[in-house]
């Protein structure tokens, strides 16, 4: 897995855990599911006894601090971030197609961060990158990803 190591200060440096992409039923359904492999790996799993899941503290991007409940969810029989998911949605204005990244502090306290880019500005950022096209090669987006297709082959 790439890690991604972000300078913030001469002291703090943060290690990039995954990305997700928000989805419909995120939103609708007031929680983030988290992939099972990546819920696993890098965040402290719940106790399972419990219905009640653990609580993850993350800093945002403006340095605002959530406090997410982190559950297993039975029905989904995977795991997901509660609780205040649905305000974050709310203020970050979020929507589908947007991401959220998460990162881990390398200092001791290893602190979570969650950061979001929204849909519009990747998108903006991805029509800005120039391709050298020739007649031959056809360009096309695909969930959110330029793809060109060699139309000789």
């Amino acid at each position: 897995m790439d890690k991604e190591i972000s300078e913030l200060s001469s002291s703090d440096q943060r290690v990039k855990l995954f990305d997700k992409v928000v989805t419909l039923s995120d939103i609708k359904q007031h929680r983030l599911a988290i992939p099972k492999f990546q819920a696993q790996t890098h965040f402290p799993l719940p106790d399972a006894s419990t219905s009640k899941g653990s609580l993850l503290r993350m800093q945002d991007n403006e340095g605002k601090l959530w406090r997410f409940r982190f559950i297993f969810w039975k029905s989904y029989q995977g795991y997901v971030l509660t609780s205040e998911w649905n305000q974050f949605v709310r203020d970050k204005g979020l929507s589908v197609g947007d991401a959220v990244s998460f990162y881990r502090s390398t200092a001791p306290d290893m602190q979570l961060y969650i950061e979001y880019t929204l849909q519009a500005a990747r998108d903006a950022t991805s029509n800005s990158e120039v391709l050298e096209q020739t007649p031959d090669v056809q360009e096309f987006k695909l969930f959110g990803v330029m793809i060109n297709c060699n139309l000789n082959q």
